[in-house]
């Protein structure tokens, strides 16, 4: 754009020049005589037109120039707008890939199943240690519920910090059965239709991506497995 600006004001200046030149030779070329004209006339109407064509001139060219003027703050704009949005888009590439990082290492830190209430509770600080390390909620519950009676039969809550965690009466199991989360809550609950068990990821409700409602899933979908092989262990 610089380019063809100073293009344009280097053809301006020329034709400028040029009109000049003009000016300055018309009483020249008046008195070689081959005009029938008086020539004081021809003199004052050739300079006149000399300058309204030099003033016209001067017209286009701030008109020009104001046009380049409002183009180059455009693309300033659409450059700083696009700055913006690749900024935001690299953020969310950097938070999508801690997120896989993550899944990749809920699965492959577990190095052994649970065969004792000691290991299953690691399990389940482990697997809450991961929801708060990803979704922005302050706190977060995982409990698993036998659905013929609706009992609790495992249980486990977390919290940022200081904030005490004390919810587990505030959460009713036919509530999360039915997925009616109290007010300020969201629940995640495994997938699988053909168990006696659910496990259910409640967390505060906050602002939560789609991929990190896919992952809170994971998290529901791998507690029910872990407890299915934990019972199946402890039973054998």
């Amino acid at each position: 754009m610089s380019k063809k600006f100073r293009f344009l004001e280097n053809v301006y200046l020329l034709i400028l020049l040029l009109i000049f030149i003009g000016i300055t030779l018309t009483p020249y070329i008046i008195d070689s005589g081959f005009l029938f004209l008086p020539e004081e006339a021809v003199e004052g109407t050739a300079i006149i037109l000399l300058f309204i064509a030099g003033y016209f001139m001067m017209l286009l060219y701030r008109q020009q120039a104001a046009r380049n003027t409002e183009l180059m703050a455009q693309l300033e704009t659409d450059k700083s707008n696009l700055e913006s949005r690749l900024e935001e888009m690299f953020k969310y590439i950097g938070a999508l890939n801690v997120q896989i990082a993550e899944m990749r290492s809920m699965f492959s830190d577990i190095k052994k199943y649970p065969e004792s209430k000691q290991d299953f509770k690691y399990i389940l600080k482990f697997l809450a240690d991961k929801v708060l390390s990803i979704v922005p909620a302050n706190w977060v519950v995982l409990r698993v519920v036998d659905l013929t009676n609706q009992q609790t039969l495992t249980e486990y809550s977390a919290a940022r910090g200081e904030t005490a965690v004390l919810l587990k009466h505030n959460l009713d199991n036919n509530g999360l059965i039915n997925k009616q989360a109290p007010v300020g809550q969201d629940i995640f609950c495994s997938e699988q239709d053909n168990l006696k068990i659910k496990s259910f990821c409640v967390i505060d409700e906050c602002a939560v991506s789609r991929e990190q409602k896919m992952f809170l899933k994971v998290i529901a979908n791998q507690l029910e497995m872990l407890y299915v092989i934990f019972t199946s262990l402890n039973q054998a």
